[in-house]
């Protein structure tokens, strides 16, 4: 929401398609990130009795869900292109090697470990591509 909120302090009408793919951006971010950080932490939610996916699914569903959201993340970045050609080369490379990273995970032999890289690139990414986003327009 913060995206739309701030847009709609501008632009009331919120007619622009910016806020609306900036909201789909972090919309589609969050399940890969809070996935990545529940399985991560699966036996503490388990303990506490928390029904995140990766304790009443298993490792295998969410690793699925993963690559569903970052799949539907990359081209939903690129709907940004009109920032020109160093954001859109970005986001693409930014968007397939977390794809690449999501789908590496169907394979990895330590879940964990590959956890922990998945959370971190979920942060690099959304900063990264936000940076890029900021001096494209400042441009």
């Amino acid at each position: 929401m913060p995206p739309l909120i701030g847009w709609a302090a501008i632009d009331p009408t919120l007619g622009s398609s910016i806020p609306w793919i900036l909201f789909m951006i972090m919309f589609l971010w969050q399940p890969p990130h809070f996935l990545a950080l529940a399985m991560k932490r699966v036996e503490e939610y388990r303990r506490a009795g928390i029904p995140m996916l990766p304790v009443v699914a298993g490792f295998g569903i969410t690793k699925r869900q993963m690559i569903i959201y970052v799949a539907v993340l990359v081209p939903t970045s690129l709907f940004l292109y009109s920032l020109g050609a160093v954001y859109t080369t970005v986001a693409a490379v930014l968007g397939i090697g977390w794809l690449v990273l999501a789908v590496y995970g169907l394979y990895a032999k330590n879940t964990i470990k590959w956890a922990r890289i998945m959370f971190v690139y979920s942060l690099n990414y959304l900063m990264i591509l936000f940076i890029v986003m900021i001096a494209a327009a400042a441009v």
